[in-house]
């Protein structure tokens, strides 16, 4: 009788040890990308680029929408790196327009219909008091690694990609964009 007592009283212990353990659950993150720290840089020519902000110029852009919203398509994607300077006309800009961008994927920028548009807007030049403007594809490519889009009211979205290209601007110079890489949040519609 003893040991049957004994036993009950060990067994109702650990069942009350059991029930007594609560597995302390982490709080499932609702905006895993709200606190993601975008970026955009690449080489031009050889030289480094890299977007940097100042005053009220942004240095990282990007717009995005998932579905048809206003007069832009499904997948209408701006992704574009700005490096400002303390002159607002000292500002070198690389941009990348494209339509139907719907999910990750490899791009051939000088045979895709989607292209709508790449550039390279070099520094202002004071010799001849305007921006070098390359803006013709000669070949290139856009991988798009990862887009989640933005769902309002529960998650900021994200888009993370690389990117080589070389333009030209009409007069035989060249711009060559190599090593670009870029990772943004996307807030919009």
């Amino acid at each position: 009788m003893k040991n049957t007592f004994l036993k009950t009283l060990c067994t109702f212990l650990v069942l009350i040890s059991f029930i007594g353990c609560k597995k302390e659950e982490e709080p499932e993150n609702d905006n895993p990308y709200a606190t993601f720290s975008s970026y955009f840089n690449c080489y031009i020519n050889g030289e480094y680029f890299e977007s940097r902000s100042m005053h009220s110029c942004f240095g990282n852009r990007v717009t995005y929408y998932l579905q048809d919203y206003y007069n832009s398509e499904a997948g209408f994607l701006i992704v574009n790196g700005l490096n400002c300077h303390a002159d607002i006309l000292d500002i070198s800009t690389v941009g990348i327009v494209m339509r139907k961008i719907l999910e990750p994927e490899t791009i051939e920028l000088q045979t895709d219909l989607r292209v709508q548009n790449i550039y390279v807007r070099g520094v202002y030049d004071s010799l001849i008091d305007h921006r070098i403007l390359y803006d013709k594809i000669v070949s290139g490519q856009l991988h798009i690694e990862k887009l989640v889009p933005h769902v309002p009211g529960e998650r900021v979205g994200l888009i993370k990609g690389t990117f080589e290209f070389v333009l030209h601007n009409g007069d035989g110079d060249t711009a060559r964009v190599s090593s670009g890489k870029f990772g943004m949040k996307l807030p919009n519609p």
